[in-house]
């Protein structure tokens, strides 16, 4: 007998370093939903905000949102997963059956531009990479020649002022 694959919406808070992996952090929620059979409809960043209150350590977090269609027999399988990951702090999941179309296409629109914002990021972050090195090393070079010029000029002064 095949059971029906019903719509799902989860809510995964990952902790606050995983907003500078934004594309890490999706690939591991998408590994976790994939190991369950589930088929995603959309998954993107929802939010990054400061907790209601602490847990553990933490502050702040990374709320991720996703809609997906899976067997409810997976989805025992998919929660015990994901309270088994150390990337994933919490998890909640709800029947899709509240929302509209309209939600539905706008959760998809915003997995669209979460996806690219992940790609930016990791663009931005290689590029940065090599362009601070560079800079590093040619800073204190000019701040030294800098510094020998006043140098220079206060060693001759008193040299003038004796000569006088």
């Amino acid at each position: 007998m095949s059971e029906t694959n019903y719509l799902y919406e989860g809510l995964f808070l990952m902790g606050q370093s995983a907003g500078a992996d934004l594309g890490g952090t999706l690939d591991h929620i998408k590994g976790l939903l994939d190991r369950a059979k589930a088929e995603v409809v959309a998954l993107h960043k929802w939010d990054e905000r400061k907790l209601a209150y602490p847990i553990g350590s933490m502050k702040r977090g990374l709320y991720v949102q996703a809609l997906f269609k899976v067997e409810g027999k997976q989805l025992v399988k998919l929660e015990r997963d994901c309270n088994l990951s150390e990337q994933v702090v919490r998890v909640m999941f709800t029947r899709g059956d509240h929302l509209g179309e309209t939600e539905i296409a706008s959760l998809v629109d915003n997995g669209a531009t979460s996806a690219a914002e992940a790609k930016l990021k990791a663009d931005d972050a290689a590029e940065e990479a090599p362009s601070k090195e560079a800079p590093a090393k040619e800073a204190p070079v000019k701040e030294a020649a800098v510094e020998e010029a006043p140098a220079k000029e206060a060693a001759e002064a008193p040299a003038d002022k004796a000569a006088e």
